[in-house]
């Protein structure tokens, strides 16, 4: 086993009703975030900017993965203003965005957000 740590840094970006709760909680391998019942309404998604970490997720490369989940009730176009705000984070450094969208509901809004993202990232 390596004696130091890899720390890993992902933001979740994306609307609000589109998954990033549960894909953070996925890549934690437990539930740390709050997910969103559709019948509570709108006010149980994520308000606030929540972090969550997870050691040795990988323990025979000894990763440490930090998963940052954003506010969902910002508009599509206000994603790629979040990110930057976060890339100056000092303490933060990401080192994955990860835009969660939903397959089945891909919308022009949501098309110019990834476009966006891919030219300031």
């Amino acid at each position: 086993m390596l004696d130091f740590v890899n720390q890993k840094v992902v933001i979740l970006l994306g609307q609000a009703d589109k998954g990033k709760s549960a894909t953070g909680n996925t890549l934690l391998g437990r539930k740390e975030f709050k997910l969103k019942n559709s019948r509570e309404g709108s006010n149980s998604s994520t308000s606030n900017i929540e972090q969550a970490t997870c050691s040795n997720i990988m323990s025979h490369y000894n990763i440490e993965l930090t998963i940052i989940d954003t506010p969902g009730r910002f508009q599509s176009r206000n994603v790629a203003e979040t990110a930057l705000k976060l890339l100056q984070v000092k303490d933060m450094k990401p080192h994955v965005f990860v835009l969660v969208l939903r397959s089945d509901q891909f919308t022009e809004d949501e098309k110019y957000t990834a476009d966006i993202l891919k030219m300031v990232l």
